[in-house]
């Protein structure tokens, strides 16, 4: 659904590209700089830029900044599209034609960050499969209320995911399962309790943080999770014989016997999950 509105969106953003580029040329070309025809058309685009915005900033507590940049993105395609027409056109006032160099530049620009927007959109639209949000409004497809232990861990990975793309750090570990950034992108609260201790609903939760990464700084500088250093051997959430909600410790509250046919489920930061022997 989120691929689907993407392309939606690129396509109406390059159609409304062409009308302000060739309004751009004609206020350019036909009037004084600064006139009330140019004016007009500065105030109209600034206007339809806004609502781009908005969007962004309504869908950013959804599924995340990533949208917001995709907004600020269209933001600009459309003012180098209105201020390349405004340009080209006085060019062509002054004797030039449409079709030269401003014009080349002006679409080049375009097209670069409409390409970006499609690779950063869809990598959006794959996460937010994973956290249940693109097909949330069928009911056909509504994210199950009872999954595993390992497929509990797999979707707080992707809320992590989503963290650390925000902030590039992991979360604070006090009252974790209540931060509103992580859990936010937990489509369902029974996500956060472990099936084999608890019903999805009552207050036995069955997870720890390793509180050891908490607030830690990751300088991964817009890269994934899983390309922090050691992240195949480093355990982000596990089976822990602490219920408590928000339980954090050092790697040490494992169930001692082993919670899944004796064994326990440890969440690492490249993604894995896997089940280990206490």
């Amino acid at each position: 659904m989120i691929a689907k509105y993407l392309y939606l969106g690129i396509g109406l953003i390059t159609a409304l590209s062409l009308v302000l580029f060739s309004a751009g040329v004609y206020a350019g070309a036909s009037t004084r700089v600064g006139s009330l025809q140019e004016r007009a058309l500065l105030i109209g685009g600034s206007l339809l830029s806004s609502l781009f915005l908005v969007a962004g900033v309504l869908l950013r507590h959804q599924i995340g900044d990533a949208v917001l940049i995709v907004a600020v993105i269209f933001d600009v395609v459309l003012c180098v599209a209105m201020m390349g027409g405004i340009g080209v056109g006085r060019k062509r006032k002054s004797g030039g034609g449409i079709w030269g160099l401003n014009t080349f530049l002006t679409f080049l620009v375009i097209a670069l960050l409409l390409g970006f927007v499609r690779s950063k959109g869809l990598e959006l639209a794959a996460v937010a499969k994973e956290v249940g949000i693109e097909n949330s409004g069928s009911a056909k497809d509504e994210p199950k209320d009872k999954q595993t232990c390992e497929e509990n861990l797999k979707s707080l990975y992707t809320a992590l995911k989503f963290y650390v793309q925000d902030w590039d750090a992991l979360p604070p570990a006090k009252s974790w399962m209540e931060n509103t950034d992580l859990v936010s992108k937990v489509t369902k609260n029974s996500w956060l309790h472990c099936p084999s201790v608890s019903n999805g609903s009552d207050e036995r939760y069955g997870y720890a943080y390793n509180a050891t990464l908490a607030e830690k700084p990751l300088k991964l500088e817009g890269k994934p999770l899983d390309q922090m250093p050691n992240a195949a051997n480093t355990p982000l959430i596990y089976d822990s014989s602490t219920l408590d909600k928000s339980a954090a410790d050092a790697n040490v509250s494992l169930p001692k016997q082993g919670r899944h046919t004796e064994k326990n489920f440890i969440l690492y930061a490249d993604g894995s999950v896997k089940a280990v022997a206490p």
